[in-house]
């Protein structure tokens, strides 16, 4: 888990407890913004990106609790932070955004280092991205094209994974046409996105037809962590005030 003191903490579930934090005693990190455990060969490998521009990697010491640097490297400037990413484990390619717009697509070693820009592109050179923050990333299917999901503006943006090309762009379908985090399910057949209003929608993918609205009181307009769970079955969604709701993806009842 990341938190605002600059740092990453580890929790071993089976343990039920903190067994590494991870932060910079240089100070350069900046806050923590995202996180994403590597998955393939590279498992055992944290990737996360930090408001001073940074991405790393962190491999987890064989038959310990400790975690080792692979690698610290500056990808934006200092003022932009890193806004999400996302790891695609068939080809071994990591997907990046900005606050300032910034999409960049690397290719991973099997390490889990960098090994070279595949593509760079600005959301304000695509159709209705210009002011649009690129707040969530996410690989489909196996790899072959990346989401990119606006903060506020409910538009989707697909682009090819092997060059960066345009393939579609959609206003979600909804009365709340506005967005925070979303999450694709296992089978990637359905998205969930936080409305930012009261609560959570789902929706048909690639399609976006609203199928679901799943409430959650609000007392302020922050971001709200939700995922699917139990192959798709299950939506597990946070919320301001310290619990967290768990609906069935069908029924729609917690």
């Amino acid at each position: 888990m990341s938190r605002d003191d600059e740092s990453v903490h580890i929790w071993g579930i089976d343990e039920g407890k903190n067994i590494a934090v991870l932060s910079d005693r240089l100070e350069r990190w900046g806050q923590i913004t995202s996180v994403k455990w590597l998955e393939g060969v590279a498992q055992h490998t944290l990737c996360f990106g930090t408001g001073r521009g940074f991405i790393l990697f962190y491999k987890k010491v064989k038959d310990s609790d400790s975690f080792r640097e692979l690698t610290c490297r500056a990808v934006f400037p200092f003022n932009n932070p890193v806004e999400a990413i996302d790891h695609d484990s068939h080809k071994e390619r990591l997907i990046v955004s900005s606050h300032a717009g910034k999409i960049a697509m690397y290719s991973v070693s099997k390490q889990g280092t960098f090994l070279e820009t595949i593509w760079t592109k600005r959301l304000s050179e695509l159709t209705n991205g210009k002011g649009t923050v690129p707040q969530v990333v996410h690989f489909v299917g196996t790899g072959d094209s990346v989401i990119i999901c606006g903060l506020e503006s409910g538009i989707v943006f697909s682009k090819a994974s092997n060059n960066g090309n345009d393939s579609w762009n959609q206003q979600i379908k909804s009365s709340m046409d506005t967005s925070g985090q979303s999450q694709l399910s296992l089978n990637g057949t359905k998205m969930l996105v936080d409305n930012l209003v009261d609560g959570f929608d789902i929706y048909t993918f690639p399609g976006l037809e609203h199928l679901d609205y799943l409430e959650i009181p609000r007392s302020e307009p922050y971001f709200h962590g939700g995922t699917f769970a139990e192959g798709s079955n299950v939506v597990a969604c946070g919320s301001d005030h310290g619990q967290v709701y768990v609906f069935s993806a069908t029924t729609s009842k917690h």
